[in-house]
């Protein structure tokens, strides 16, 4: 188990590591793809069944950063952030490949399956990785089963908003499927009489994995690379324990999770010729909740989770409906109506995308020869006017093709920084200090958190502001060149923290995205 963790964590931590495991998975699919016997073959009682899918993905862009910076009210100087945006990235090849397989024995009591994936971005070197998405051995006997390896977990009963999902880190170049990348670890389950009982062993993190410089779905400011953990006592492993059982005719689950959170929060480096959010993965508790019960073809649902030992002490809760109607109208067509909303609790900015929204989504079956499918979804969010529009079309034309087609319409709500006010603020802050007017008459300083006060700031980045803004008025403390770069990064800064402009924590421009998939 030990040399899986090791092979996973340098598969997507060092780079010369990720460059061998990509030869090695391009060799093993020509191998495959040449000698598909070796799979199709039949040894000691083990069947092999394979697949290899290739799936080539084009991504388009519907504007440039340089029509964004007239949006977003003002021209940004700094020429790192210039740099750093979106300008001439329009335009997103990718190539993935999927190599599976599964066997077992006779009597099927083991069954060994692996599932392994290669992504590959023709601009972004920071996402051209191979990962492990699965392999691992389950083992049947009585009631019980013994599960050890890399594998996938699911949590949560939702479609939309998935509050209570936690062992697995998900992909977010997956976006806006839930993708996830492979967890290590050893599970035990098991029946007694009627409900079911499960308790995992995680063994190590993985953290999550972000666009760089030359990539799209990514933040306005860049992730460090290099995450803060804080592994609490017991290091790198997590433990979880769930329990499903039925009552009053609804489907139960109560599950607790004890170890590193999936989802970091970013502190700001301050590092204004090298900006960088930093993640930060903290020893959490979650215990949660998941409900379900039909109501005469109308399927309630609700996850809610209470979670302590991060940055903050808080609940989330989201829940839904969904209703089928079949043959509408007379046709061969299936629609599944889904209606969903979130709360979560927390007052101050977070990376959490969704926390305070309700979505509506239609999802049709056509039943043709193609088995065409089209999702349409919008997500609002009820505090600001942020809101999403998410079109999903599939069709599968022959035996080995898919199509699909995806479109993301992002709206954001209007800036909530006086970008005038708050650049005259450090204008003449900047201006006082260079003259040699230090310490800074308070006006100055009360102007400059007097330009940020419509903006939902987290207490932890207002409190690293004002150590900065105070480090400015010691020897040395001043640079030349922050007059040209303090004032476009922070504004950047307020931007992505601000509970106003989640979306912006996919992307600031609309997109679309085609991909063509052939299964061999």
């Amino acid at each position: 188990m030990d040399s899986i963790v090791e092979m996973n964590s340098r598969i997507l931590s060092n780079p010369e590591s990720r460059h061998v495991s990509i030869y090695i998975c391009l060799s093993l699919f020509v191998i495959f793809f040449q000698n598909p016997s070796v799979f199709a073959s039949e040894s000691n009682g083990w069947k092999v069944d394979w697949t290899i899918e290739t799936i080539v993905q084009y991504r388009y862009f519907t504007n440039t950063n340089d029509s964004n910076s007239a949006k977003n009210g003002a021209s940004i100087e700094n020429q790192i952030f210039i740099d750093q945006q979106y300008s001439g990235q329009q335009q997103f090849p990718i190539l993935n490949q999927r190599l599976g397989f599964s066997t077992s024995d006779t009597s099927g009591d083991q069954i060994v399956t692996g599932d392994f994936f290669f992504h590959y971005d023709h601009y972004d070197e920071n996402n051209r990785y191979v990962d492990i998405r699965e392999l691992d051995w389950l083992y049947s006997f009585d009631d019980y089963q013994v599960r050890a390896g890399v594998g996938q977990v699911s949590w949560g009963v939702n479609e939309i908003f998935r509050t209570v999902d936690t062992i697995n880190q998900i992909d977010t170049q997956a976006w806006p499927s839930r993708t996830k990348l492979g967890q290590p670890l050893i599970s035990v389950a098991g029946y007694l009489k009627d409900d079911l009982l499960e308790a995992y062993i995680l063994l190590d993190h993985r953290k999550r994995r972000y666009s760089g410089i030359n990539g799209r779905l990514r933040y306005p400011i860049l992730i460090d690379e290099d995450p803060i953990y804080e592994r609490g006592a017991t290091g790198k492993v997590d433990f979880a324990l769930r329990w499903q059982f039925s009552l009053w005719s609804a489907d139960v689950a109560l599950s607790h999770f004890y170890g590193v959170s999936r989802d970091p929060y970013f502190t700001f480096n301050f590092d204004f010729d090298h900006p960088r959010l930093v993640p930060v993965y903290q020893k959490i508790n979650q215990s949660s909740i998941e409900l379900t019960r039909d109501f005469d073809g109308w399927l309630t649902k609700l996850e809610a989770k209470y979670e302590i030992g991060g940055l903050q002490h808080y609940f989330s809760y989201a829940g839904g409906v969904e209703v089928s109607f079949p043959e509408v109208m007379g046709s061969d067509i299936d629609t599944t109506v889904i209606f969903e909303a979130i709360y979560d609790s927390r007052d101050e900015a977070n990376n959490n995308i969704f926390n305070r929204d309700v979505a509506l989504a239609f999802r049709l079956q056509f039943n043709d020869s193609y088995e065409s499918s089209l999702l349409v979804a919008g997500v609002q969010d009820y505090e600001y006017s942020e809101r999403l529009l998410l079109v999903h079309w599939r069709s599968n034309p022959g035996q080995h093709w898919r199509f699909d087609a995806i479109i993301n319409i992002f709206h954001s709500s209007e800036n909530a920084l006086d970008r005038t006010a708050f650049d005259n603020a450090w204008d003449d802050a900047f201006s006082n200090i260079s003259s040699g007017n230090i310490p800074l008459p308070i006006s100055l300083v009360n102007n400059i958190y007097a330009s940020i006060s419509e903006v939902t700031l987290s207490r932890r980045d207002f409190e690293n502001l004002v150590t900065f803004v105070n480090s400015l008025q010691q020897p040395g403390g001043y640079k030349d060149s922050y007059a040209d770069t303090v004032p476009g990064v922070l504004f950047e800064l307020m931007r992505i923290t601000d509970g106003s402009q989640k979306v912006n924590l996919i992307d600031e421009e609309d997109y679309f995205a085609i991909s063509v998939s052939y299964l061999f």
